[in-house]
């Protein structure tokens, strides 16, 4: 299936286009990505969410800050705890994306009747699989090492 094949690649060359476009690493992708889905979050969870060490996930954040995409707020409650949010410039690069995923999203909707079902099956099913996979690598010994 070179098909799949090719569209993955494509999404990864979209994917790398937003990130030169906005200066950003594709870490930083995710920590935007999350934070514009979940809301704000621990410099802590973020660290876990992406695979990072907290000391990488402060640098990584000190990245986006001076790029003006997120900013850390002392919580109200626990002024030992920080809270990390998108700013509005923050936002906006999210919504790029999202705007291209959304293009994506409608021509899979305009299927209809069973060729819809199936891909969207597909694609659920599909997204299971990867995120398995990724799972098991991450899990795996380093052939480097």
């Amino acid at each position: 299936m070179h098909e799949l094949r090719r569209m993955l690649h494509a999404l990864e060359v979209l994917s790398s286009a937003w990130r030169t476009k906005h200066g950003i690493s594709a870490n930083e992708q995710l920590v935007i990505g999350m934070l514009a889905t979940t809301g704000s979050h621990t410099p802590k969870d973020l660290s876990v969410f992406v695979g990072v060490t907290t000391g990488g996930m402060s640098t990584l954040l000190d990245r986006l800050e001076a790029r003006g995409y997120v900013q850390r707020n002392i919580k109200s409650d626990d002024r030992r705890r920080v809270l990390v949010t998108l700013t509005k410039s923050g936002l906006q690069a999210n919504m790029d994306r999202e705007q291209a995923h959304a293009t994506l999203e409608q021509m899979v909707e305009e299927y209809a009747g069973p060729e819809s079902y199936a891909m969207k099956r597909l694609l659920t099913e599909g997204e299971a699989m990867v995120l398995d996979c990724a799972q098991q690598m991450s899990a795996a010994p380093s052939l480097t090492s």
